[in-house]
């Protein structure tokens, strides 16, 4: 299986590192070493010459704004539409969430409501509920996790963001809620493959871990009020959702 992890982030202080995070959540950490992963910039304006040429999208989060002007966010959602088109798998991931939204016809904004930020319970749709159902692993009753592995209702999931899609696309169904950001992520089903998901996206980080969302909240968002921040912080247990979300998507792109 071949994935594009499409790389969203203008400032990287370790490209290394950056790029790890979404190679081993493509991996599901070393569990699929089938999994093929190619790089590419989106802020270099790369692109894969064939979209047919990867069974899987992979979007990545960044500090930049998905409704900024930019030229190379503009192009992003021109391939995002095309990608759309052919019904090819996509996985947006927090920003890749929003600019997913804002190419398809959403809109994304500033949260009135400020910041979402350390380990949440995002509580999942009936359509979120389907999807799990669907795809979630067969050990899945090895994970310590925060649901019951037969009747998945909710996920636990590393948040940090400010931005929100406030109005999701024609067609899409949402997969979470939470009470400061109603639309924790959406899906889109086939046409041509009725009942399957083509598009899942993500306000969270299901590719975080806790070292890492920690480093960030200490380090890049120091404007934010340094109790809101260690509240975030103390909030961030050792188990959060990561396996299951990294197993789930992973049959989600072997779907076929």
């Amino acid at each position: 299986m071949k994935i594009a992890i499409i790389v969203t982030e203008p400032v990287i202080n370790d490209q290394k590192i950056f790029n790890a995070l979404y190679i081993n959540f493509a991996k599901v950490y070393g569990e699929d070493d089938t999994v093929e992963t190619s790089i590419y910039n989106a802020v270099q304006m790369e692109w894969p010459e064939s979209p047919e040429e990867y069974d899987g999208y992979l979007i990545t989060g960044s500090s930049a704004n998905s409704y900024d002007q930019d030229e190379w966010i503009l192009q992003l959602k021109r391939n995002l539409v095309e990608l759309d088109r052919l019904e090819k798998k996509i996985c947006g991931i927090c920003f890749g969430h929003q600019i997913l939204a804002e190419a398809l016809g959403g809109k994304v904004e500033k949260n009135p409501k400020g910041w979402e930020l350390g380990e949440l319970q995002m509580p999942l749709s009936i359509d979120g509920q389907d999807f799990f159902s669907q795809l979630q692993p067969s050990n899945t009753t090895i994970d310590q996790s925060s649901a019951s592995p037969n009747e998945r209702t909710h996920i636990n999931i590393l948040q940090i963001h400010q931005d929100i899609v406030t109005k999701i696309p024609e067609g899409m169904l949402i997969l979470a809620s939470t009470e400061v950001c109603k639309v924790q992520g959406f899906l889109k089903k086939s046409i041509t493959k009725p009942n399957q998901y083509y598009i899942i996206s993500t306000q969270g980080h299901p590719e975080f871990n806790k070292e890492y969302l920690t480093d960030l909240i200490n380090h890049e968002i120091t404007h934010v009020a340094s109790d809101i921040r260690q509240k975030a912080i103390t909030s961030i247990g050792s188990n959060p959702d990561q396996m299951l979300f990294a197993r789930t998507i992973n049959n989600f792109f072997k779907q076929s």
